[in-house]
């Protein structure tokens, strides 16, 4: 878990909150335009291994095996992005949603 300090999570109340994606597939860049969403998440039971996951809503194809690794960004009052890792992924499957193209 990543510790903040005051100053930033009033920034985040008073001006709002800006993120940025950046991922890689097989170290291929990603482009945002082809992002519709990007959703961590984990899985855990006590005394267990920790399951990260990460939901990806994307114009493109990946397919299965096809590894993900990337960095979520939040800009605050300032003029640059501050990242942070999401570790590496690899597609577990890819689905085609007709209704929204994606």
């Amino acid at each position: 878990m990543i510790n903040v300090n005051d100053n930033f999570k009033i920034d985040i109340r008073t001006y709002g909150r800006q993120f940025d994606v950046k991922l890689k597939a097989n170290n291929t860049d990603i482009s945002s335009d082809d992002l519709n969403y990007v959703k961590p998440s984990f899985n855990t039971s006590l005394f267990k291994t920790v399951m990260h996951q990460i939901e990806i809503d994307s114009k493109l194809y990946m397919p299965a095996d096809t590894k993900i690794t990337g960095k979520i960004g939040v800009k605050v009052n300032e003029k640059t992005y501050n990242y942070i890792n999401l570790n590496n992924y690899y597609v577990k499957s890819c689905e085609r949603q007709e209704d929204t193209n994606s």
